[in-house]
């Protein structure tokens, strides 16, 4: 069992955020993607979180995506849980993703993050990560190729976050605005 002396009852943990890299039903269903292997992208994954949990002494918690139903085994028993991103990021000592759009509870909640990747995953989703990671200022950590003991998750500089937040999420006008006001307020336009 991978304990490494972990607490796991003083409640810290670390927030993996799974896009269901190689399972995703979209990308099997809709482009049907069958390149991309899950079950070896869970190996490094796991590798990577193992030495983690030795270098911060608290567990990797999987918020898992809401589309796929992993058995007890998947990433070698870890903690996974669905519906709860939100809360999990929230809760956090920090972030972990790759291409999931859940970046933006990050983002809102002000969490250091680390954008990962892999040598495979880089090749399906370079555009993408390069663009966000150019767009937070953070940079991408590729687990195949980087040194772990440089690994240090960082926080979003208030800048980018800005650009962020009032680019992608809201505006200075709606920010304190409910979603719902500004649906009805654009159906009574109609």
């Amino acid at each position: 069992a991978r304990n490494y002396g972990i607490d796991r009852a003083n409640g810290k943990y670390i927030c993996f955020i799974d896009t269901g890299y190689g399972i995703h039903p979209d990308h099997v269903y809709y482009e049907k993607d069958l390149s991309r292997d899950n079950e070896l992208w869970q190996k490094k994954l796991n590798i990577f979180f193992d030495f983690l949990e030795k270098k911060y002494g608290i567990p990797v918690v999987i918020a898992s995506h809401p589309k796929i139903n992993y058995p007890a085994i998947a990433f070698a028993g870890r903690e996974k849980i669905k519906y709860k991103t939100l809360n999990l990021v929230l809760n956090s000592e920090f972030v972990i993703q790759d291409v999931s759009n859940s970046i933006s509870f990050s983002v809102i909640a002000n969490k250091k993050i680390e954008l990962i990747t892999t040598n495979e995953m880089y090749k399906s989703e370079k555009s993408y990560l390069t663009t966000l990671a150019h767009r937070l200022k953070i940079p991408l950590f590729n687990i195949d190729t980087e040194n772990f003991e440089t690994f240090e998750p960082c926080e979003i500089e208030e800048s980018a976050r800005k650009s962020y937040l009032y680019s992608f999420l809201t505006s200075k006008e709606t920010e304190n605005t409910l979603s719902s006001e500004i649906l009805i307020n654009f159906l009574k336009t109609l």
